[in-house]
């Protein structure tokens, strides 16, 4: 292969930065080893973690009503008692049981579902699943966005005598929260929509700089008026304070991705 041909992924600078040797791999420029050498990364990721660039692999969105009724036609695990941010190693098949390519699958929600395939067949993967499941109720097939990085964290756990900063730990889960909620939109994005953000999180810049990257160039972000965000949020706690000191749920797994519901929250009582 011809490096000029050959597509890139988000951190090739990076690569490149880290004096990664380049090898063509599935029609992209993949680094292959770094100068400390295989077995030091071997030994590095034993004993702590090591990041897998996985950027060029496939990813195809799936929505529509009963759509995991319609993927188990094609894919032989039980999706549709798979919960909601649950995910399954899973292969794709073709009319006589064979294999044409081993996934990842992920229910986002009750009709979306977020398949990983591998590089060398995701062209070849989308074109099958949308020939295959043109008679089920179907509203969309499509590619998810490019241009986001991903990585496969391997090694030990990374909060095993974490000893980050209280700084780093805060940005770490401000970019899960903000990839989780790109997660939850991506399935019914199109091009040029405006993303209302009238929660909380919209006085949490670092939140807002975190989504708005991850939905850039499909959809910009609107933050309402801050009185009536305050206001809005003032309501729903008292609401969730109100269900509370009924005993009721008031946090469903189906929002939060939790596994189970729960009912949330201490009342503290004026003196």
């Amino acid at each position: 292969n011809n490096s000029n041909t050959l597509k890139a992924t988000p951190l090739k600078d990076l690569h490149l930065q880290l004096d990664a040797r380049m090898v063509p791999f599935a029609g992209y420029e993949m680094p292959v080893q770094y100068p400390s050498g295989v077995k030091k990364e071997h030994l590095h990721t034993r004993q702590h973690a090591g990041l897998f660039d996985v950027s060029h692999m496939g990813q195809i969105i799936i929505t529509g009503k009963g759509v995991a009724k319609a993927l188990e036609t094609l894919i032989p695990v039980e999706l549709e008692s798979l919960g909601v941010n649950k995910q399954t190693y899973a292969l794709l098949t073709n009319d006589h049981g064979g294999i044409l390519d081993d996934l990842m699958i992920t229910r986002w929600s009750e009709d979306c579902f977020f398949l990983v395939v591998n590089a060398g067949c995701k062209d070849r993967d989308l074109k099958y699943l949308r020939d295959n499941l043109d008679g089920f109720n179907i509203d969309d097939i499509r590619t998810g966005n490019n241009d986001l990085i991903y990585k496969i964290v391997q090694g030990k756990p990374l909060f095993e005598n974490n000893t980050s900063s209280i700084e780093d730990q805060l940005h770490t889960a401000v970019s899960h929260i903000a990839h989780q909620m790109f997660r939850s939109i991506a399935p019914s994005l199109e091009n040029g929509d405006k993303i209302l953000l009238s929660g909380g999180g919209a006085f949490n810049q670092f939140l807002v700089h975190c989504l708005s990257e991850k939905l850039q160039p499909l959809a910009s972000i609107d933050i309402g008026n801050k009185e009536i965000v305050a206001f809005k949020e003032a309501l729903i706690f008292a609401f969730m304070g109100y269900l509370k000191i009924q005993a009721k749920l008031n946090c469903y797994k189906s929002v939060t991705g939790a596994i189970k519901d729960s009912s949330c929250g201490l009342i503290f009582n004026p003196l």
